[in-house]
């Protein structure tokens, strides 16, 4: 199995992502970022439920939903409903060329899916060095090491999301370079290498 490399140069530490945080008024806060479709195997559900044990152990933590999809409204109401609509913000479409300064503005990157085969964005947010609060589930245990570059969670369980999105951004310090190390061997180059020696073979 080869996965998709991830672009290390353009998802990078080192970038700023004051723009961001300037234009969606996130100075101030933690970031949780989710990248992806706005659709129900997407599980957003987990992640929003989990917003309030969060924010109650650690105020101004906001999460930021990149991204459309046919669950959008849905999301809306449930976000509504649960008067979260200051903790959870929705972006809607972001055009590819923005989305490493989106990485760059957050603390830490948050994924409930119960669908991937891979997660491109997992290894998107490892190489701009942000720890991952990912579902233990299919291909994301293969790239997130819990303790190392993120945290593990069982996809449905609302309280093992918020733990492990707390102790991502307790621990984000000392998970930057692991995480950094852990996506650089899923390198466009590296993974096209292995590709050719498969075919050589």
């Amino acid at each position: 199995v080869i996965p998709t490399g991830v672009d290390p140069d353009r998802f990078r530490p080192e970038l700023s992502g004051q723009s961001v945080r300037t234009k969606w008024g996130l100075n101030g806060h933690d970031v949780i970022l989710h990248v992806g479709r706005v659709a129900a195997e997407k599980n957003l559900t987990t992640l929003i439920h989990a917003c309030p044990t969060v924010t109650e152990a650690n105020p101004d933590t906001t999460l930021l939903i990149v991204g459309t999809g046919p669950y959008l409204e849905k999301y809306y109401e449930m976000v509504r409903h649960l008067g979260l609509s200051g903790d959870v913000i929705f972006t809607g479409f972001v055009a590819d060329a923005e989305l490493p300064r989106y990485y760059a503005a957050a603390d830490a990157f948050a994924i409930a899916s119960k669908f991937e085969t891979q997660g491109l964005v997992v290894l998107e947010a490892l190489a701009s060095g942000r720890p991952v609060a990912g579902a233990n589930y299919r291909a994301i245990p293969e790239f997130v090491k819990d303790g190392v570059n993120g945290a593990l969670f069982e996809p449905n369980d609302v309280r093992g999301c918020a733990e492990a999105i707390l102790r991502c951004l307790k621990q984000r310090d000392e998970m930057r370079g692991p995480a950094r190390e852990s996506a650089l061997p899923f390198s466009i180059e590296r993974c096209t290498r292995r590709l050719e020696h498969v075919y050589e073979r």
